[in-house]
């Protein structure tokens, strides 16, 4: 991240005293000299707006600290801004610079918006304070963490981290990273787009959850959603429940799925709408349609093994099942192949583990990438199993699947 780099420059600050600061117009105060400035309320008010800047490719920071309270903050290129303890900024931040970056702390509050419109911009937002909405473009990253509570909407088309916090407004995410279970709290509406992979468990969503693009998430547990499910475009939801969270008026249909009936009689668990090119999956987590078989002695360049689920239903008549893998190398590709015989075997690359009739799942887009996360997850028709000949799944039958991936280990593929 490139804001541990910038850390660095306040562990020796240098206070310079306001006189020598340069003042605009309409109480404009102007920080450009490559040096950190640290404010409280005793030297500037809410009458002063401030502007933020680096001096070639020195970076200048302020630090608003005690109870110091500004009108904005406009921080341009290789600026810093910083509030703590309980400072607070009436109008609005915005980083209108590239390598310009903002860290909310303590119980520091913005009452306007924080705005990041610029690539290689970051904002971390920690503490217990408040922020009104915030909008962050591409190429940008925001942090969101402890308690702080966004009061309005957040739209974030680059990178976003989500270590807690609330969103009380309308959430947006595009560059959604890998999250396992993210502690923020979503109580208006959620869109994820081009997201690479989430899972969310227990988790209550105060309104309408929309998932677009090839995003792929998984809701766990005693999850609600108080409005709508939208699965739009190539999209995937896994839904996994046990039988412990089912609530009252749900019922099993005969594959041992737990389903909701709507006035038409269609199986749903949430309200939802689906484009025809998406996909929602409902699987018992308390009961998987695979076990681990044959487990790797050989870890990839992660230090770990790649490790193989089967999710779906064990009931030939639901017609697919899904596949997903993680603990991969990032950024490699990969595919899966089935057999129909356990055949443990060891080579130089790892396990060998199927045998029998061997086919390889490498049609239209089965060829997966792990992307940054790791991982990949793949649904496929279980009426066309790969194999010489391509066969049906019959009841009784068992087979047997495993992820081939590249990796580099001692330099070599």
């Amino acid at each position: 991240m490139l804001a541990n780099a910038f850390t660095l420059a306040l562990l020796a600050p240098l206070t310079v005293p306001l006189s020598t600061v340069p003042r605009a117009l309409f109480d404009t105060l102007v920080f450009d000299d490559g040096t950190t400035h640290i404010l409280d309320e005793t030297l500037v008010s809410e009458a002063d707006d401030i502007i933020v800047r680096g001096s070639g490719f020195t970076y200048t920071t302020v630090v608003l600290t005690s109870t110091a309270r500004v009108g904005e903050i406009n921080v341009f290129t290789r600026g810093i801004a910083n509030l703590r303890d309980q400072s607070s900024v009436a109008g609005s931040v915005s980083l209108n610079g590239s390598f310009a970056h903002f860290a909310l702390e303590d119980s520091a509050t913005i009452e306007g918006d924080l705005n990041l419109p610029l690539p290689f911009t970051t904002a971390n937002l920690n503490g217990d304070g408040s922020v009104g909405a915030v909008t962050a473009g591409d190429d940008s990253e925001v942090t969101l963490g402890g308690h702080v509570t966004i009061e309005g909407d957040f739209t974030a088309l680059g990178d976003v981290t989500l270590n807690g916090g609330s969103v009380l407004g309308s959430a947006t995410i595009a560059g959604f990273r890998h999250h396992q279970d993210p502690p923020t709290e979503f109580l208006g509406d959620l869109t994820l787009q081009f997201a690479a992979s989430a899972r969310f468990t227990d988790k209550q969503f105060g309104g309408d959850v929309t998932v677009e693009d090839f995003t792929r998430i998984e809701i766990r547990g005693a999850s609600q959603i108080a409005g709508v499910l939208r699965v739009k475009d190539q999209a995937r939801v896994i839904l996994a429940v046990s039988t412990a969270d089912i609530p009252a008026g749900f019922l099993q249909d005969s594959s041992g799925v737990f389903l909701a009936l709507d006035s038409n009689g269609d199986h749903v668990f949430y309200s939802y709408e689906r484009d025809p090119g998406a996909s929602i999956l409902l699987v018992r987590a308390d009961d998987p349609a695979s076990t681990t078989v044959c487990a790797q002695s050989l870890p990839n360049s992660t230090g770990g093994a790649g490790h193989v689920e089967v999710l779906g239903s064990s009931e030939v008549a639901s017609g697919e099942l899904t596949l997903r893998v993680t603990e991969l190398p990032t950024y490699a590709f990969s595919f899966f192949f089935v057999g129909t015989e356990l055949s443990p075997g060891v080579t130089a690359s790892g396990d060998i583990c199927t045998g029998g009739n061997i086919g390889r799942l490498v049609g239209p887009g089965q060829i997966q990438h792990s992307g940054e996360t790791g991982s990949v997850i793949l649904t496929f028709d279980t009426t066309m199993i790969p194999g010489n000949p391509i066969t049906a799944a019959t009841p009784g039958a068992t087979y047997y699947f495993q992820c081939w991936n590249r990796d580099v280990i001692s330099g070599l593929p």
